[in-house]
């Protein structure tokens, strides 16, 4: 990974930037395959790399834009020199050719035939790369403009498609690129991660507190560093006010759930982020439950799910407060105050739970 020296801070997430494939965490296997087409020269016109947030997708791509463009490519893994001309403007942004947009702010049909124009120009690259972050957010005019360039034979530029959000993603789209999926790192790759990472930066630290970090980072290697790196500047495991929202809704407190969403609105914190980080623990805690692997599930957010889920009286009272939230984000997508849906949500679910358990305790006093 890129070991950059600088007078000022730089941060973990950015220093150790992957800059070869062996460095992607735990996408052993999209690494392989990107590895294979570079060295074939086998590329399509068209990429879509999905998966969740910090696990790699952007890195990627930029990682994939210079192995294609490297004036002294490394064989035969298909790594790229990081030490020429190009890999160096590649890497601090300034490289023609090489293009990164959000689409969250350049999602117009005319942003993307402004894009589609400027990648048949030449270019002083091997191969133009154009990286459309967050494509989720363009419109359907745009989407259907983006199909003319992933059909054309003789395109000379490789689009590489990346979102946090494939489901929005037009199925004519999907059927024209190639799919890579960055799933969520395990626990124990994520650790030894860390360790590797400390042991760079020469710090030593408590297991303690790189289990924190990686409880924080629920599989993002980002959030993950970034998490640590908070853990290390303050010394603190502070508990991220997501595991608060859910020990608190455990213990079926309505005054302390009520207490954590007022003091995560002040921190800036928008009711919809917690909503949806709450209503993905919950199907976590279902699944678990249910007896689901847990590879199939993210980092749990609280030391001990089994007091959340005995507080929440087991699988039917999870569905419960699940529904519950899952409405409340409906209503949110239309435009609802957040903070006061994921209120509302809480105190009719409680209020549900509370039912509940009047009706388990009646049947066990039969």
């Amino acid at each position: 990974m890129t070991n950059q020296d600088s007078s000022t801070h730089v941060e973990l997430y950015k220093k150790y930037r992957p800059a070869v494939w062996s460095d992607l965490v735990g996408q052993e296997k999209v690494a392989r395959s990107l590895q294979a087409a570079v060295m074939k020269n086998a590329l399509p016109t068209a990429y879509g790399f999905f998966g969740p947030r910090g696990t790699g997708k952007t890195s990627s791509a930029l990682l994939l834009a210079k192995a294609i463009n490297c004036l002294n490519i490394q064989t035969p893994e298909g790594n790229p020199c990081n030490q020429c001309d190009v890999c160096n403007a590649i890497d601090s942004g300034g490289q023609l050719g090489v293009n990164y947009i959000s689409m969250a702010n350049n999602g117009s049909v005319d942003d993307v035939r402004t894009l589609v124009q400027r990648a048949r120009l030449s270019a002083p690259v091997k191969r133009q790369v154009w990286i459309l972050d967050e494509v989720h957010n363009l419109s359907k005019a745009a989407f259907d403009a983006l199909l003319i360039p992933l059909e054309d034979k003789d395109m000379p530029a490789l689009f590489i498609l990346c979102s946090t959000e494939v489901e929005k993603v037009p199925d004519t789209i999907h059927s024209r690129i190639q799919a890579r999926r960055f799933g969520l790192v395990t626990p124990n790759v994520m650790s030894d991660f860390l360790v590797s990472i400390l042991e760079k930066e020469h710090i030593a630290v408590e297991q303690a507190q790189i289990d924190e970090a990686v409880r924080q980072g629920r599989g993002s290697v980002r959030d993950a560093l970034s998490a640590l790196e908070g853990i290390l500047s303050t010394g603190d495991i502070a508990t991220p006010v997501e595991a608060e929202l859910l020990e608190a809704l455990g213990t079926r407190n309505l005054s302390r759930c009520l207490e954590v969403i007022t003091e995560a609105h002040s921190q800036g914190y928008e009711g919809q982020d917690l909503a949806e980080q709450l209503f993905s623990d919950l199907r976590d805690l279902l699944l678990l439950i249910c007896g689901a692997d847990k590879t199939l599930v993210a980092v749990p957010p609280v030391k001990n799910l089994k007091n959340v889920a005995k507080g929440l009286l087991g699988r039917k009272g999870v569905e419960i407060m699940a529904q519950e939230i899952g409405e409340s984000l409906r209503h949110m997508t239309l435009g609802a105050d957040s903070r006061i849906h994921l209120e509302i949500a809480i105190v009719k679910g409680l209020d549900k739970l509370s039912k509940l358990q009047k009706i388990m305790e009646s049947r066990n006093n039969e």
